[in-house]
């Protein structure tokens, strides 16, 4: 789908804005959700 690949482009341009503004604290579980958000996409792409 082409709205999957515009929403994980979305996605990871937001994370590095997120990743540059947060604290190391932050940045775990940031990572974890958008792992877990990508995981999804690529369960319902297939």
């Amino acid at each position: 789908m082409d709205f999957s690949r515009k929403l994980l482009s979305f996605l990871s341009s937001v994370k590095q804005k997120l990743l540059l503004l947060s604290s190391p604290l932050l940045e775990k579980p940031f990572s974890l959700l958008v792992m877990t958000l990508i995981g999804l996409l690529r369960d319902t792409e297939v």
